[in-house]
C-alpha cells in the first residue's frame, strides 16, 4: 500500500469502514495482529492483487496496461480503493466472475483470484458490514475450532489448478497396470467419438497396454538401481500425461504408442564375418556413423520439447499471478523421460563398454538437463516459506492432546450420539498423530504402510533377539515395535534394517497410549470395514495413498491451529525444535539415525532455524571468551 495512507490506519480502527480502501486497512491490521509475520504478509500481498487485477477493473477502475503493474498504476488502484463504497462490494463476487468472463480468464486465474477475493469478502460479512448481504453459510463444526476460510479453499501454493491431459487413472494391478481412462473426447481413425469414460485402456488400445506394463516392469525390475513402486509409478503417471497431451495433436487413441513420445534409433548392427569385403564393412561403418547423428539430433529434439513442456506448465496466469515450476520439480519430472528413454533404447544400448545407458544420445542429454535443474535447486528459493506450513513443535504436541481428548467425547455440540465410524475416526486421528510424536518423526510412508506382524511387532526385544508376545513369560511387560527391512523405508539401502520402540506414555488421567492403540486395533478399526492389511484405513475402508493421508493430517491440524501442516513438515518441526533446545552432538546424530538420514540432511534440509539463529550461540560464546578474560582486569 502506498506510505502515505499508513497514517489512516489508527483512526480507522475503531469505526466502521466506508470504502473498500478502508477495509483493506482493517484486513491488513487484523491480518498482522493474528497470524506469523510472513503469512500475514503474503495473504494481505495476495488480496491486494486480486483487487488490482479484477474488482478495481470490474468496476470501471484503472487496470495494468502491461504484465506486471508500475508503481503509478499501483498507486491509481489504491487511490481507486478509497473512491469504492464499501455497499458496492455487496455483488463484488458476481462482478469478478463477470469480468473473469469477459477477459476469458483462465481456470488458474479465476480460482487465485476468486479465493483471495473472498478472503476480505468473509471478514467483512462476518463483521456484519455487508448486512444487506447474507452471509455465506459455512459448515458448522463439531468440537473444532471454526475458521474463516474451509480447508478445502486453503491453499499456500497457486499451483492447484494445472491443466490435466493424463489418459487416465493409473491402477496398479497383480500383472502390471492398467489405465482406467477418463472422458478423452477421442475420435476413430473414421471421425467418429470414442466413449472413453471408466474403459480399460487394455479394451481400446492393447498394445499401448502392454508397452505401459512392459515400462513399468522394467522400470521396477531392469534397472541397474532398483526403483520402489510409488516411484515407477509416479514415472508412468508422467508418461500418461504425456500421452494425453499427443491426443491433442492430430493422434487418435487407438494410434498411440510410445515410440511417438520417445523414437527408437538403431544403434547396434552386427559385426561382420571375417570374409566380408572391405566395401560392405565400410558400409556397416557409415551406417552405424550416419544413425550415431540421427539420434543426436533426435536427442536435441527430444530436450527441446520437453524444456517446451515444463515452461507451459510453470506459465499458468497472466500478469502478476505468473508463476514458474521450481527447479527441483522440473528435475523430477525429467526422471520420467529418463526412464521412458532407457525403456525405448534397451536393446541398443552397449552395457559391456559402458555403464547405465551413458551410451545413448537421449538418456545423456536429458541427464544433463535434469542436472542443470538439480544445480539451480540448490540455489532456487522455496516455492512458499516452510512457516507458513509449521507450527511450534510444542504446538504440535498440545494438537496431539486435543485429538485425544476429543476421542473421549461420544457426543456432537448437539448433543447427538456419535456413530461408530466418527468414534472410530477420532480415535484413529489421535493414534496415528501421536506415534509422529511419541518417537523422531518417521516418513509417512512408514505409518501408512504399517501392518501388525509385518512392520509391527508386540512382544520384547533383547540381544538374543525379538521375543514375540505369545512366547513370553510375561506378557504385561510386552512392547510395541516398528521394525523395518531395507525395502520398507526410502533410505533403507544405506542404513539397513531398522528398530524402533514405541514407548507407553502416560496421561494426566492416568490410560497409557497403548491403552489407545489396542483399543484402535481391537475395536474402533473394523468399523471402518478395512479392505487391506494396514493399521490405518480412510473412512469408506481403503488403503491410505501418500496424498489421501497428507490431506488427513493436513485437514486436522488445519482444524485444530488454522495452519494447514503436512506430513512432512512435522520432521522438520521436530529437527528445528531439538536444534533450538540445544541438544548436543550425540542426541543429534542419535535423531538423524533414528529419522532414517545423515547429519548433513538434518542440518541441511530439516532444520528450519534462521541464520540468525544459528548465529547467536557464536556471538555469545565469543563475548563469554572477552569477558573471562578481561572483566576483573583493569588500567594501572
Amino acid at each position: 500500500m502506498n506510505p502515505s495512507l499508513s497514517a489512516q490506519v489508527s483512526s480507522l480502527i475503531q469505526k466502521q469502514p466506508a470504502t473498500t480502501g478502508e477495509l483493506l486497512l482493517r484486513f491488513s491490521e487484523k491480518k498482522r495482529a493474528n497470524e506469523l509475520p510472513e503469512k500475514a504478509q503474503t495473504d494481505i500481498r495476495m488480496v491486494e492483487t486480486a483487487l488490482r487485477l479484477t474488482l478495481i477493473p470490474a468496476l470501471g477502475g484503472p487496470q495494468p496496461l502491461g504484465d506486471r503493474a508500475t508503481a503509478r498504476e499501483v498507486e491509481a488502484a489504491n487511490r481507486f480503493l478509497f473512491e469504492i463504497p464499501l455497499k458496492a462490494l455487496r455483488d463484488a463476487r458476481s462482478r469478478q466472475e463477470a469480468y473473469f468472463e469477459a477477459i476469458e480468464a483462465p481456470g488458474q486465474f479465476r480460482r487465485r483470484h476468486r479465493c483471495s477475493l473472498n478472503k476480505i469478502l468473509e471478514m467483512a460479512e462476518g463483521e456484519g458490514w455487508l448486512s444487506e448481504q447474507p452471509s455465506r453459510e459455512s459448515q458448522p463444526s463439531t468440537d473444532l475450532k471454526k475458521k474463516a476460510v474451509p480447508f478445502h479453499k486453503h491453499r499456500l501454493s497457486d499451483r492447484t489448478g494445472a491443466e490435466v491431459y493424463t489418459l487416465g487413472k493409473l491402477k496398479e494391478t497383480k500383472e502390471g497396470v492398467e489405465i482406467v481412462l477418463r472422458d478423452l473426447k477421442a475420435k476413430d481413425a473414421e471421425g467418429k467419438a470414442v466413449v472413453t469414460e471408466g474403459l480399460p485402456l487394455s479394451t481400446i488400445n492393447q498394445d499401448l497396454h502392454r508397452e505401459l506394463n512392459e515400462l513399468f516392469h522394467f522400470l521396477r525390475d531392469g534397472l541397474q538401481e532398483e526403483l520402489r513402486v510409488v516411484s515407477v509409478l509416479n514415472c508412468l503417471k508422467e508418461v500418461c500425461r504425456q500421452l494425453g497431451r499427443l491426443l491433442g495433436r492430430g493422434l487418435t487413441l487407438t494410434d498411440l504408442r510410445l515410440s511417438h513420445l520417445v523414437r527408437l534409433i538403431k544403434l547396434q548392427f552386427p559385426i561382420p564375418n571375417k570374409g566380408t569385403d572391405k566395401d560392405a564393412f565400410y558400409e556397416i561403418l557409415y551406417q552405424k556413423w550416419v544413425t550415431e547423428e540421427e539420434a543426436k539430433q533426435e536427442a536435441k529434439k527430444l530436450v527441446k520439447f520437453v524444456e517446451r513442456d515444463l515452461k507451459s506448465r510453470g506459465a499458468k496466469g497472466f500478469g502478476e499471478a505468473k508463476q514458474q515450476l521450481h527447479p527441483g520439480t522440473k528435475a523430477t519430472y525429467i526422471t520420467a523421460w529418463i526412464g521412458l528413454a532407457k525403456f525405448v533404447f534397451r536393446e541398443e544400448t552397449d552395457a559391456t563398454e559402458y555403464n547405465d545407458f551413458s551410451d545413448i544420445p537421449s538418456v545423456r542429454a536429458l541427464r544433463r538437463l535434469q542436472g542443470k535443474f538439480v544445480k539451480q535447486a540448490k540455489q532456487a528459493d522455496r516455492v512458499f516459506d516452510r512457516a507458513l506450513k509449521s507450527i511450534p513443535w510444542a504446538d504440535f504436541l498440545n494438537c496431539v492432546e486435543d485429538l485425544r481428548c476429543q476421542s473421549l467425547v461420544r457426543f456432537n455440540d448437539a448433543g447427538e450420539t456419535l456413530s461408530e465410524v466418527e468414534k472410530a475416526m477420532r480415535l484413529q486421528k489421535f493414534v496415528l498423530l501421536s506415534l509422529f510424536s511419541l518417537i523422531p518423526p518417521l516418513r509417512q510412508r512408514t505409518f501408512r504402510e504399517l501392518q501388525v506382524g509385518r512392520t509391527l511387532f508386540k512382544g520384547m526385544l533383547s540381544e538374543q533377539g525379538f521375543v514375540p508376545v505369545e512366547r513370553m513369560s510375561n506378557p504385561e511387560d510386552a512392547r510395541w515395535y516398528i521394525c523395518l527391512s531395507p525395502a520398507d523405508y526410502k533410505t533403507g539401502k544405506a542404513y539397513g534394517s531398522w528398530h524402533g520402540e514405541i514407548p507407553d506414555f502416560r496421561y494426566a488421567d492416568g490410560s497409557s497410549f497403548y491403552d489407545y492403540l489396542a483399543e484402535w486395533l481391537d475395536n474402533g478399526r473394523q468399523w471402518l470395514n478395512p479392505v487391506h492389511p494396514f493399521v490405518f484405513s480412510q473412512q469408506r475402508g481403503n488403503p491410505f495413498s501418500g496424498q489421501s493421508l497428507g490431506h488427513l493430517v493436513k485437514e486436522t491440524l488445519y482444524d485444530l491451529t488454522g495452519v494447514s501442516v503436512p506430513p512432512q513438515a512435522l520432521r522438520n518441526m521436530f529437527v528445528t525444535h531439538v536444534k533450538r533446545t540445544g541438544a548436543p552432538d550425540v542426541i543429534c546424530e542419535a535423531y538423524a539415525l533414528a529419522m532414517q538420514h545423515s547429519r548433513r540432511m538434518q542440518n541441511d534440509t530439516y532444520n528450519d532455524q534462521l541464520k540468525a539463529e544459528k548465529l547467536a550461540p557464536a556471538f555469545a560464546e565469543a563475548l563469554k571468551v572477552v569477558t573471562d578474560c578481561l572483566s576483573a582486569k583493569s588500567c594501572p
